[in-house]
């Protein structure tokens, strides 16, 4: 019998159980495997409990993970992934302030390329222009890329698009349904936000590099708590609503993963072919082109029909005038169908 440490039990029995999903496995059985004591898998399970995890144990037929448990894990996780060996580390916390704020923190510690975070509630979530992005416990997905990409600046601009890209084909694999993204960055589902996208960079001015790079994915998954407050409730959505059967969390992190490093392996080989695919899709999910839009924040243009989006991901707008107007970032609102300046 191997000498026991409580976390690593906790660890190797999650693993077990997750494996296991919706079968019952007896004590001994799991204590054999794993070369522990009875005690330490008691302990592991009411630990697991106390975390969550919906584990019953039954007299005679021993512990067994339910199917609806829906607690993300690292061992959860990795059961779903394409290819573990290509991810630099998946950490993931109960909660944290925001995971970008703690990927940056972790970069400037020199944590590796491919690192992944993954939170269950942020108590400070951020989205663009420092908005506070919600971000309750139980029915999100919060995760934060960092990679070390061999990108010059000027590369780096389409990952933007990128994820929001790989976040609505990650969420179609899911649920049979259309996902549109509106410029930047917002993915939706109908006329609902379900997604928020922030990207984030430090670059190395003298070589025009990019020191580090961080994507920060939050996906509104399914109905927790109270909901959203009233205010962000008229604009936001989830993926699956109340009465429909939501896809496990860690299934679905799995998935956007494998999609996100499958883009950035496919970015280093080929970064024409790699940017040119995902502008396509990007102009083609865009839910403002061809629309009239009211831009926010810009004194110089205030309306105009969204006409196209370049190669860079920059919005072209023409105005009342037929003059185009390239927006590189900004915020924008689409008016209705029935609204005539």
């Amino acid at each position: 019998m191997k000498a026991e440490d409580g976390v690593s039990t906790r660890n190797d029995v999650l693993n077990l159980l997750e494996i296991h999903r919706g079968e019952s496995l007896s004590g001994g059985d799991i204590a054999r495997q794993l070369s522990v004591s009875r005690n330490a898998v008691w302990k592991a399970v009411r630990e697991l409990q106390k975390e969550g995890h919906q584990i019953e144990g039954v007299t005679n037929k021993g512990y067994c993970l339910s199917s609806e448990s829906d607690v993300i894990s690292r061992e959860g996780i990795g059961l779903y992934l394409s290819n573990p060996d290509r991810i630099g580390g998946i950490q993931v916390f109960k909660t944290v302030d925001s995971t970008n704020n703690l990927a940056k923190q972790m970069a400037m510690a020199g944590a590796p390329h491919g690192t992944v975070i993954i939170a269950e509630a942020q108590s400070s979530g951020r989205g663009r222009k420092g908005r506070a992005f919600i971000s309750p416990a139980g029915g999100g997905l919060y995760t934060s890329f960092l990679f070390r990409p061999a990108l010059d600046v000027n590369q780096a601009l389409i990952t933007t698009a990128a994820a929001a890209v790989l976040t609505a084909r990650t969420l179609e694999c899911v649920k049979d349904c259309t996902i549109t993204i509106k410029w930047v960055n917002d993915v939706f589902l109908q006329n609902k936000k379900v997604c928020g996208i922030l990207t984030e960079a430090a670059t190395d001015w003298e070589s025009g590099t990019i020191d580090y790079l961080i994507i920060g994915i939050g996906i509104n998954v399914k109905p927790s708590g109270s909901g959203f407050p009233p205010e962000v409730d008229r604009v936001a959505g989830n993926l699956f609503g109340p009465g429909e059967s939501a896809v496990l969390r860690n299934r679905l992190a799995a998935l956007l993963i494998d999609k996100i490093f499958d883009f950035f392996q496919e970015l280093e080989e080929n970064p024409k072919q790699a940017a040119k695919s995902i502008m396509a899709e990007y102009r083609q999910r865009s839910n403002v082109l061809n629309h009239r839009i009211q831009i926010l924040g810009d004194p110089s243009l205030t309306e105009g029909l969204a006409v196209d989006i370049d190669d860079q991901g920059f919005l072209i707008v023409e105005d009342d005038q037929g003059g185009r107007h390239t927006l590189n970032s900004g915020e924008v609102s689409i008016l209705p169908d029935w609204y005539q300046r």
